[in-house]
């Protein structure tokens, strides 16, 4: 939901997704190296000149064969991270949604365990513009004031649910965030907030936020 309406700015909601860790540059190139090289010389390059070359038929059989039984071995590795990928699908979890609303320049955080097993010590954190608005110490309690950077203002609010429990289809109110008084809110602006959560067993979240500040809601 974003754009003007008659009653002026509205807050923006991106759609949550799961982050997945990724492999780097280098590890991917060593991964390719290390499989794609050896399977195209044993499955290409070696059967192609071997057939071609004027050797006995016993030897271009025992060629074929060697082909042959490499491909059943790259099979049966699909299959086995086929199985394993259904596996971890199949196995229960935590899926933890987090809800964000703004009433009267107030963010309300919630989440809701959406998944079959309960969501232990689940992790909020928030990176927020570094103007100061949510930052000075004292004013948002049950929030970690972290990441300080050389401006003067911290760069990431984090709340840790030690000793929390999020049973399935239960939903959890967060501690809600309020304005620093002595930001300047003259004008109405649209706040970009970036929401990382997770919980253990479950996934790693990330959804975009922009809030309209000061909200009259």
């Amino acid at each position: 939901m974003s754009g003007e309406t008659p009653d002026g700015p509205q807050d923006t909601i991106g759609a949550a997704k799961v982050v997945r860790p990724r492999l780097s540059s280098g590890v991917q190139t060593a991964v390719i190296l290390v499989v794609g090289v050896p399977t195209a010389v044993l499955l290409g390059v070696i059967p192609i000149v071997v057939l071609a070359s004027d050797g006995d038929t016993a030897t271009k059989m025992s060629v074929v064969q060697a082909a042959a039984s490499w491909w059943t071995a790259v099979a049966a590795l699909i299959a086995v991270a086929v199985a394993l990928v259904a596996y971890r699908n199949s196995l229960q979890r935590p899926d933890l949604v987090l809800v964000a609303s703004n009433s009267l320049s107030v963010i309300k955080l919630r989440l809701t365990n959406t998944g079959n097993a309960s969501a232990l010590r689940p992790v909020v954190r928030l990176r927020v513009g570094n103007e100061g608005v949510f930052h000075r110490e004292g004013l948002n309690q049950g929030w970690a004031h972290e990441e300080f950077g050389q401006d003067g203002y911290f760069g990431a609010l984090t709340w840790y649910g030690v000793g929390t429990v999020i049973y399935p289809g239960f939903t959890l109110d967060l501690p809600p965030l309020t304005l620093d008084e002595s930001a300047d809110l003259r004008a109405v602006r649209n706040w970009p907030v970036t929401a990382t959560w997770i919980c253990e067993g479950g996934q790693r979240k990330e959804q975009h936020f922009g809030f309209t500040l000061p909200s009259a809601r």
